[in-house]
């Protein structure tokens, strides 16, 4: 295969698009086995995967401890048109996990960004271009948006794995993973709450790659917020029907709370 027969592409991303992803580490299990065989069948996409890791090698020699404010990422992933995240401090020492997650996903950012900047010419869509429409100035970002309570929920090796933003104006939250953290898989993430001295009570399963509605009546989040219930993920068989009960031990926990 020729570069010019990737610059034909029929089904997005392109070539180069698709290696940029891959070197980033941000595409799900399936994608990234797809990527790999690619890559070991195709020399012409191996090269564009080397030539990436070259580009981007420099933003990873770059990355020092920076503490990012809880705000960033929320405001990055709205911008995005993603749900917008925070994060709140998991019980027993998600205080660390939190910065060594928010590490991670403000490299992650820029390393999204640098894609964007570093594109080659072949992969700019030159079909006739949709007349734009003036955007609105943007002043401010709403105060709610700003408010939403955020709570991590954190590997035992202090990793954050998934962040959960409430509603409790509407009842429920957004629960967003973060990319490589959850374990690929036969199994699937199963999302808990745990009230005090109480059984796990099963939410459902929930995305591995992609941020996921979990319905909750407000009053029944307000008073698990003002308890401090636990949140849980275990990985559990693929089923028609969630299981009620978890058969592992959680990958991940955290907390709700005011």
């Amino acid at each position: 295969m020729n570069m010019r027969e990737h610059e034909l592409d029929r089904d997005p991303p392109s070539a180069d698009l698709q290696a940029a992803e891959y070197v980033l580490g941000v595409l799900d299990a399936a994608q990234r086995r797809e990527a790999r065989l690619r890559v070991a069948r195709d020399s012409a996409f191996a090269r564009l995967v080397d030539e990436w890791n070259r580009r981007l090698a420099p933003l990873v020699e770059e990355l020092t401890d920076e503490v990012t404010p809880p705000h960033v990422w929320p405001r990055i992933r709205s911008r995005l048109g993603w749900a917008p995240v925070e994060s709140a401090d998991r019980p027993g020492g998600g205080k660390l996990a939190f910065w060594r997650g928010a590490a991670a996903t403000g490299f992650a950012a820029a390393a999204a960004l640098a894609v964007v900047a570093l594109q080659k010419p072949r992969d700019i869509d030159t079909r006739a271009p949709i007349a734009a429409q003036p955007a609105a100035p943007v002043t401010s970002i709403p105060a709610a948006m700003t408010e939403l309570p955020v709570a991590q929920i954190v590997t035992d090796k202090g990793a954050v794995a998934y962040l959960a933003t409430v509603d409790t104006r509407t009842g429920g939250m957004w629960l967003a993973p973060v990319p490589g953290l959850v374990p690929a898989g036969e199994r699937l993430p199963v999302l808990w709450l745990i009230p005090p001295g109480q059984k796990p009570r099963s939410l459902g399963y929930v995305g591995a790659s992609r941020s996921h509605w979990v319905g909750m009546s407000s009053a029944e989040l307000h008073k698990a917020m003002e308890a401090g219930w636990v949140l849980a993920i275990t990985m559990e068989p693929a089923a028609p029907v969630a299981p009620q009960a978890p058969s592992t031990a959680p990958m991940a926990t955290g907390s709700l709370s005011l």
